[in-house]
């Protein structure tokens, strides 16, 4: 994932337009956006929050499992 955004930012030119907007440059920091690039970054997020539910949704069920062992009532 940030491999991801790290090569989004770069090739959306978005370190340059962040700098121009700083400085009070609007309309150049419009232009230097490549903004098809800067449309992935939603997909990238979307991906990543997707991802990370469902790596919790397994660490429940792993987790439940690893309870169950430790808290059952003995039968002695």
């Amino acid at each position: 994932m940030f491999g991801w955004n790290i090569a989004i930012i770069y090739l959306a030119n978005m370190h340059n337009a962040i700098v121009a907007t700083l400085k009070g440059h609007f309309n150049l920091a419009q232009v230097m956006v490549d903004y098809q690039w800067l449309l992935f970054f939603p997909s990238i997020y979307i991906f990543a929050i997707w991802d990370s539910y469902n790596d919790c949704l397994e660490m429940n069920t792993v987790f439940d499992e690893v309870a169950g062992v430790f808290y059952t009532p003995s039968t002695c």
